[in-house]
């Protein structure tokens, strides 16, 4: 006699708790709610608890920073002629996000000169799409016979320099004093 075993799986659905507002079965009656099997609630899911900060799929604006907030560098850049050339100056984290900006200010430093230099050091972070940004700017440069040259870019928060191995083509130097001899 041979019995064969089958598998059997039980399927137990949690009741709902939370329904994203815009679900249409968010806006069922509880009667039809009642009638499907679904546990959804009749009011609006979309409410704002007592305590400031707590929201849920709402809008919350902070009056001051997060704790998250405070720790990411705001981005800024800045620009100052030296010598013969720009100096740009880039303090925060330079990411996909950020990118069209820098950019638009590396456009707009090699628009007025043919030396640019790019002071890293305030760097504390860097992604492949702003290692494009620099390596465009860089082979602009130099096709238009100025020079694109680097400054102060720290490891630790630049490794796409150094794992793509660009940190050996372009031109990269310790401090923008170091930059502007080297141009000279």
């Amino acid at each position: 006699m041979s019995t064969s075993m089958g598998t059997h799986f039980l399927c137990i659905r949690p009741p709902v708790t939370h329904v994203p507002a815009n679900s249409t079965s968010a806006r069922e009656s509880p009667a039809a709610s009642r009638r499907s099997g679904w546990n959804v609630p009749a009011e609006p899911v979309r409410r704002r608890d007592p305590v400031p900060g707590n929201t849920i799929l709402g809008d919350h604006h902070p009056s001051e920073p997060t704790r998250w907030e405070r720790r990411v560098a705001e981005l800024s850049f800045s620009t100052e002629p030296r010598g013969a050339g720009v100096v740009v100056s880039v303090r925060g984290e330079l990411d996909v996000t950020s990118s069209q900006r820098f950019d638009d200010c590396l456009s707009d430093a090699a628009a007025g000169s043919d030396l640019v230099i790019l002071d890293m050091s305030a760097v504390d972070f860097m992604d492949t799409t702003a290692l494009a940004v620099i390596v465009g700017h860089w082979r602009r440069q130099v096709a238009a016979g100025g020079m694109f040259l680097l400054a102060g870019a720290r490891y630790r928060y630049t490794k796409a320099l150094w794992i793509t191995g660009l940190a050996d083509r372009l031109p990269m130097y310790d401090s923008v004093d170091e930059a502007l001899a080297a141009a000279r």
